[in-house]
């Protein structure tokens, strides 16, 4: 995982997922700690 933001306000961090390495996204408020994933691969979500 990659830091690419880290303020006071956001965080924002990346990764690479699946057979072809999809750029995803994970935001993070820093005040409430609530996230949001953003761009996915498929099979990263894709039930087992």
């Amino acid at each position: 995982m990659t830091v690419i933001v880290n303020d006071d306000d956001v965080r924002i961090e990346t990764m690479q997922l699946g057979p072809y390495g999809t750029n995803t996204y994970i935001v993070v408020c820093q005040e409430t700690r609530d996230s949001l994933v953003v761009d996915t691969s498929a099979t990263a979500i894709s039930p087992r």
